[in-house]
């Protein structure tokens, strides 16, 4: 399925084994915060010793001896840190003095949380945007807000509403949105152990929920590369649209036909797990049309092109992701 088509699906019915969330809230009991940080570690250090000691571990063991108080402390200062109110985030906001009236987007927040189910890390990238409504927010905070609601035991679908509704409430409106792409070690580690997949998560609030500022925003959100053309010795560059396909094109390799110089022929790397071959028109320089390539010395010279060894010309893997090209 297309990313871009993915993240408009907002992805609100996942379910099963992996990643069932619910509320907003993070389930904590009414006493969560009675005792004090030193009394907690003290408690998880004891019960770490003895769930290693249970597996067999020799707890006398130079390596192995200070590794309870260590958990401990990752547990309750580190990773899940961000259970306590406390430590929320002061989301300062200033009055919009620039008048900046468009969309405000923060790619690429690097995001490490950890499965409620598994205990297992959660590491991935959070993109967030709002609209000012005459309040703007520091660039940091929006990173410190993704940081404090992921250091918890968490699901992405939770996690991912909770940073919107933090920004709703910070910057007084409801024209943010929030999109995680991560990498589930529950995962790709353990039980179907797919090393390759990710989970999308989506949350749109007020105007974002318009198709065309929805649209706006996912543009922002493509990650991968695309085809430019210059007739005028590289002084300036058009982009190709025409006959290429919409979803996230990644490695592409490049080949002038041998027979007709004005063809151009194109590998393309397709949502990082399948692939096809373009060629222009000849004709028409701007149009490319999707084709099922026969002459196997242009497939080597293409897949020659990308870096990668052609030993059968019979079948050509693309870029090594099992699709067949012939």
């Amino acid at each position: 399925m297309k990313f871009d088509k993915l993240l408009e699906d907002a992805f609100s019915d996942l379910n099963g084994d992996d990643h069932e969330g619910g509320a907003v809230e993070t389930p904590l009991r009414d006493d969560a915060f009675e005792l004090s940080d030193a009394e907690k570690i003290k408690r998880i250090e004891k019960d770490m010793a003895n769930i290693l000691e249970t597996l067999g571990m020799d707890m006398t063991d130079d390596s192995l001896k200070g590794t309870p108080r260590r958990v401990a402390k990752m547990f309750v200062t580190e990773i899940f840190g961000g259970l306590h109110p406390d430590r929320a985030p002061k989301a300062s906001t200033f009055d919009n003095k620039y008048k900046y009236g468009h969309m405000l987007v923060e790619k690429n927040i690097t995001l490490y949380s950890t499965c409620e189910h598994h205990l297992l890390p959660i590491v991935g990238k959070a993109h967030v945007a709002y609209i000012s409504n005459g309040t703007v927010i520091g660039l940091s905070k929006m990173n410190r807000i993704v940081d404090y609601f992921a250091k918890r035991p968490q699901v992405q679908e939770r996690l991912t509403r909770q940073v919107v509704q933090m920004m709703q409430k910070a910057l007084n409106t409801q024209d943010v949105a929030c999109v995680i792409d991560a990498k589930h070690l529950c995962v790709n580690s353990r039980g179907i152990r797919d090393i390759d997949s990710s989970t999308i998560t989506a949350e749109f609030g007020g105007q974002f929920n318009k198709p065309e500022v929805k649209k706006e925003f996912l543009e922002y959100l493509r990650l991968g590369t695309t085809l430019y053309k210059s007739v005028d010795g590289g002084e300036t560059w058009s982009k190709i649209d025409n006959g290429l396909p919409s979803s996230n094109m990644g490695k592409i390799g490049l080949a002038i036909s041998p027979i007709k110089p004005n063809v151009l022929y194109a590998a393309i790397e397709l949502d990082r797990r399948k692939g096809a071959v373009y060629r222009s028109s000849g004709t028409k320089p701007n149009v490319q049309y999707q084709v099922k390539v026969r002459n196997t010395r242009i497939v080597r010279r293409i897949f020659e092109h990308l870096g990668y060894e052609v030993v059968a010309l019979d079948r050509v893997i693309f870029a090594g992701l099992g699709q067949v090209i012939q």
